[in-house]
């Protein structure tokens, strides 16, 4: 067993170039955590690591297949019970994350889960020009919807949509197909109140991202799936533009009053007609009402033929001179 553990502590390297001190993560922490991996899972590489969580990627030798594995820094107040929660709710979602096993080793909880490729953040850096195509932002805008319903259809508000928390699937599950992940901050729509001992208590701190929360979200208001829908907003004009007006803001009160000013027609020049009008639909239906997503999805699927129509041969990544202005 201490082979074991000494050949998971040499394989792992601590990332470097953090300038965040408050996301960095205590190394004995993560040593700790490979130490009492279950012996079916191969620590391979640190996928993430956040204030509250490390995300491992690991072989699974019993199940032959490339596997994910949540677990949560000590002392810190868990939130993979919340995760597993949504999990098992939203385990027959197409556009949800799998989850493989929840198991406890030593009063560490680990939540074993489906592999996914680079989240879009990472894979807009690539880009070209570091922004998506008009067809390639149509095409991911819908299953990005298309996620956000599901999990909101079984009974949850995600409060962290962002670039970084979509990515596509692996062969041979979901290859190609567009994930909604990292649950760890949703919580239950309808007014429903569970335990404490389900769920992490909120706390007057906001834990969302600052850049893609909504702004009722930034006022420590509670948020409902059209805050969700907001961000995505902001999410998709990422994506399309490559950034968003406040993303060279640091204060939370300038970041504020920039998305109070902000239009999509303004910042991208009336480009990009579905996004202005899911501004359009955000801003001026009733909140107390459910969205209607198929109205959402419809603005992107219509103007997906559109361009398919307009363009002799457009494929991913390719820019018509029109875009590249």
């Amino acid at each position: 067993m201490d082979e074991v553990v000494q050949r998971r502590k040499q394989g792992f390297r601590f990332p470097c170039g953090r300038a965040n001190k408050e996301k960095a993560i205590n190394k004995a922490h993560i040593e700790h955590a490979l130490s009492l991996l279950p012996e079916r899972y191969e620590f391979r590489q640190l996928l993430s690591q956040n204030g509250c969580g490390i995300i491992f990627s690991c072989n699974d030798k019993a199940a032959k297949r490339q596997v994910a594995i949540k677990t949560c820094i000590r002392g810190v107040q868990p939130d993979l019970q919340v995760e597993c929660e949504v999990m098992k709710a939203g385990k027959s979602c197409e556009h949800l994350v799998k989850q493989y096993e929840y198991t406890t080793v030593n009063d560490t909880e680990y939540l074993v889960m489906q592999h996914l490729g680079e989240n879009l953040s990472k894979q807009l850096l690539s880009q070209p020009m570091r922004r998506y195509s008009q067809m390639k932002t149509t095409e991911i805008a819908i299953d990005l919807v298309s996620a956000v319903r599901e999990l909101h259809e079984i009974g949850y508000v995600h409060n962290n949509i962002k670039p970084s928390n979509f990515a596509f699937g692996q062969f041979p599950d979901g290859h190609g197909k567009l994930y909604l992940f990292d649950y760890s901050l949703c919580r239950r729509r309808f007014g429903y109140h569970p335990p404490p001992s389900q769920w992490s208590p909120r706390n007057n701190k906001m834990r969302s991202s600052l850049q893609y929360s909504s702004i009722a979200a930034q006022m420590r208001k509670n948020c409902t799936v059209w805050d969700d829908l907001e961000s995505v907003l902001y999410t998709l004009v990422e994506l399309f533009s490559g950034s968003l007006p406040w993303s060279n803001l640091t204060g939370a009160r300038a970041i504020l009053q920039c998305k109070r000013n902000f239009t999509v027609d303004n910042f991208i020049r009336g480009k990009f007609e579905p996004l202005s009008q899911l501004e359009q639909y955000i801003k001026f239906r009733d909140r107390r009402a459910t969205p209607d997503y198929d109205v959402i999805i419809k603005y992107f699927n219509d103007y997906h033929e559109k361009l398919m129509k307009q363009y002799d041969l457009v494929w991913d990544g390719i820019f018509t001179e029109e875009e590249q202005k």
